[in-house]
């Protein structure tokens, strides 16, 4: 049985009530109770190392991650310049297009874009383009919620409980 489950056992939950009101408040004696009992303290022990694995793990594959776009980004930039490099050369040598077994390339005339910068506000509107943004205001909203307002369509609810670890 995975840890997530031996946490989730109905059996060792009732345990944990039952022995929850012999000790009352004492915090100290539950969790010595509870492990003389069964093994739960040792699960919940496993259960804390497997957490703190995981947030390694998160942390490395995050890194990782930054690490490979930063990677990608070079590659990017390496296959630009070859790129180049063979349209360079195809030019000088008057090569229009070479038939070779990685695959036939063809050097071609490239779109028209457009190219320069000006203030908006100078040109015509047909050159133009005006953007609004519509969005939720959710801090004004559960502002004015927590101070009793009606907001249609809003509600304040508390969030699921989570699990403070302090180390």
């Amino acid at each position: 049985m995975d840890l997530t489950a031996q946490l989730r056992d109905p059996a060792l939950i009732t345990l944990a009530q039952q022995l929850r009101e012999l000790v009352g408040d004492d915090d100290v004696a539950f969790v010595d109770m509870l492990d003389g009992e069964s093994n739960v303290v040792e699960t919940v022990r496993a259960a804390l190392r497997m957490e703190a694995a995981c947030e390694a793990n998160e942390a490395a594959c995050k890194a990782l991650a930054q690490r490979y776009g930063a990677r990608a980004h070079d590659f990017a930039g390496r296959r630009e310049r070859l790129r180049n490099a063979i349209v360079q050369f195809m030019g000088e040598t008057g090569e229009k297009s070479m038939t070779l077994p990685e695959g036939t390339i063809t050097r071609k005339a490239g779109a028209p874009k457009v190219v320069g910068d000006a203030d908006p506000n100078t040109l015509p509107p047909e050159f133009v383009r005006i953007k609004t943004d519509i969005s939720l205001d959710r801090t004004a909203i559960k502002r004015a919620l927590e101070q009793g307002a009606d907001v249609p369509g809003f509600s304040l609810s508390n969030g699921c409980e989570t699990l403070q670890i302090r180390k």
